[in-house]
């Protein structure tokens, strides 16, 4: 992936990016390591390197109840939430 906004903060703390799709998905569906975060670019992005394909979640995180505009930029949390989350607003 490239172009991505990434907090500065995070980037030593990012191990794995997950994939929220849009309508009519509307829900996280995979995940992926991180082998590497390289600037991208002259807007402060970067160009995110996976360590491997990207692995469907087991069950996909549906939005459900999360509040409109939940996931209109970046959103960090951690692979356990991740892995636990039966939906959105669990994640953050």
């Amino acid at each position: 992936w490239y172009a991505i906004r990434i907090a500065g903060g995070m980037l030593s703390k990012i191990k794995y990016i997950a994939a929220y799709q849009t309508q009519p998905e509307s829900r996280v569906t995979h995940y992926a390591s991180v082998a590497s975060i390289e600037p991208y670019g002259e807007e402060s992005k970067y160009k995110v390197i996976f360590a491997a394909p990207a692995k469907p979640l087991e069950k996909p995180i549906p939005f459900a109840d999360a509040p409109k505009g939940s996931m209109q930029g970046p959103r960090y949390t951690t692979l356990d939430k991740l892995m636990k989350a039966s939906k959105l607003s669990e994640l953050f």
